[in-house]
């Protein structure tokens, strides 16, 4: 399955919802996405809990995304991080780019 996303907006924060899997076959749902980000939101919420699989593109995907969120002066944080995802952010040892506390991930563009 091709990712699905749906998105929604209160108080000035952005909540993403992926379900299905990340790769380079979900990059048409990123630009999209991304699309949405701008200087009015103050916050980007991206759930992963519905998400199946994500590969090395997604990831690159979600940093790419965090780096546009931080160029519209917004910060970013990815919740429901579990499993094969759980698995895939600690080998690319993501964790000198982003901030880890269990299931919530701080993106912090350094």
């Amino acid at each position: 399955m091709i990712v699905e996303y749906f998105l929604s907006t209160e108080n000035n924060c952005l909540t993403v919802n992926l379900v299905g899997r990340i790769t380079y076959s979900a990059s048409k749902a990123f630009i999209e996405i991304s699309k949405t980000i701008n200087q009015s939101l103050q916050s980007i919420v991206v759930d992963l809990a519905n998400v199946n699989f994500i590969d090395s593109v997604g990831v690159g995907m979600l940093i790419i995304m965090a780096e546009h969120a931080k160029m519209n002066g917004c910060s970013m944080k990815i919740i429901g991080v579990s499993g094969q995802a759980n698995r895939v952010f600690k080998a690319t040892e993501l964790l000198g780019v982003i901030e880890w506390d269990g299931n919530l991930v701080d993106i912090e563009i350094i």
